[in-house]
């Protein structure tokens, strides 16, 4: 019975771990991006230079990991465009665009937010977190 109940448990964190998008994980790399980044600032604080050292190396690991999901998440088609575009919710991984002058009056910086484009598509990013907040596609 024991075993029967581990294995059930088994399936289902593994169900659970298959469900998860690329997006999921872009997410979870940036909140653990912002967690190294605040454990490093207080062994800056509070800490010896062996545990400055030490935060220093896992803030770098996870900004890896995060550039790494990113390219993932946003692939480049041909030309250098998108692929498949960033849709809402993911990290604006940089690399895009400023708008084009002929959108820059109906597309403004502020109000928490800033305008972006990448050949086929202009992302209205959220400043605070860099996550998109919409996508207005170009007919080009």
């Amino acid at each position: 019975m024991r075993n029967s109940i581990a294995n059930s448990f088994i399936a289902a964190s593994l169900a659970a771990c298959a469900t998860t998008t690329k997006g999921d994980e872009v997410r979870n790399d940036h909140s653990n991006v912002e967690k190294q980044r605040a454990q490093l600032h207080a062994a800056e604080r509070d800490g010896s230079i062996k545990d400055v050292r030490n935060e220093s190396k896992d803030l770098r690991e996870a900004q890896r990991e995060l550039r790494s999901d990113q390219k993932e998440l946003y692939r480049p088609g041909v030309n250098a465009s998108p692929a498949d575009g960033l849709q809402v919710g993911q990290v604006d991984p940089g690399g895009l665009q400023p708008v084009p002058v002929e959108y820059r009056s109906q597309y403004q910086d502020g109000d928490g937010s800033y305008y972006r484009f990448d050949g086929l598509r202009i992302y209205q990013i959220n400043a605070l977190n860099q996550t998109v907040m919409r996508v207005y596609p170009i007919n080009g």
